[in-house]
């Protein structure tokens, strides 16, 4: 932070040099200038069809689909752990609401036991 304000006030001077040194070829200030300009990504998007996925029961589909396209070289493994995970992680989801929808079947079931005792 005390560093950029030391060059804050210099900063148009400053521009204007890497500028000029990127221009005439110096490729440091050329990285410089285009990083500016242009950042690196940190992450691209991740490319590969899978099955649609409307159930806890299409993961399974879905996650055979990523494990295949690694293979096959289309996914680096790092993107497919990255697939896998959001997959999984609409797995427990699915399981979550099915599972709630159940407890409170349960629950009604229970209640109409207890009306029924005299």
């Amino acid at each position: 932070m005390v560093l950029r304000e030391k060059l804050l006030p210099h900063a148009d001077q400053l521009i204007e040099m890497v500028t000029t040194y990127a221009k005439s070829g110096d490729m440091a200030a050329m990285k410089i200038v285009m990083d500016r300009i242009i950042p690196p990504l940190k992450e691209e998007p991740i490319h590969v069809t899978i099955p649609k996925i409307e159930s806890a029961a299409d993961c399974t589909q879905a996650q055979a689909a990523v494990v295949n396209a690694v293979a096959a070289g289309e996914l680096l493994p790092s993107e497919g752990q990255t697939m896998s995970n959001l997959i999984e992680a609409q797995r427990r989801a699915f399981e979550t609401t099915e599972l709630a929808q159940q407890m409170q079947q349960i629950q009604v079931e229970i209640a109409k036991m207890k009306e029924k005792r005299p």
